[in-house]
């Protein structure tokens, strides 16, 4: 069960940028939530875009994922279209009860699609 202010991560499609997710992170910072990442992909940067594997984006959101969870802290994911691919995938093995058998704490999170 998600605490009431989680930290939010936000996963945008191929076509968008978080800049395009900038509004969104906006209203739920003044609807009270006080810790929201808007990922940038790799696959969607300029500067490393490449469309052979969603592997860097799937590392870079377990990656955020695993730094908040190991803080103790419960994280609802939106994902918007492609982002659903890798946050889905990112996350594989990450709950809560796979993290216990593996004796660490955390594992709390939401995916929003």
């Amino acid at each position: 069960m998600l605490k009431t202010n989680p930290t939010i991560v936000i996963v945008s499609g191929s076509s968008h940028s978080s800049a395009n997710f900038a509004p969104l992170a906006k209203a739920l910072n003044t609807a009270g939530f006080s810790n929201i990442l808007n990922l940038t992909l790799p696959s969607t940067s300029t500067e490393t875009a490449s469309a052979t594997s969603f592997d860097p984006d799937v590392e870079h959101i377990r990656n955020t994922v695993i730094e908040r969870v190991e803080r103790g802290e419960d994280v609802a994911i939106i994902m918007h279209s492609y982002g659903g691919a890798p946050a889905t995938q990112a996350v594989n093995g990450l709950g809560r009860e796979e993290r216990e058998k593996a004796g660490k704490k955390g594992g709390d999170f939401q995916l929003i699609a």
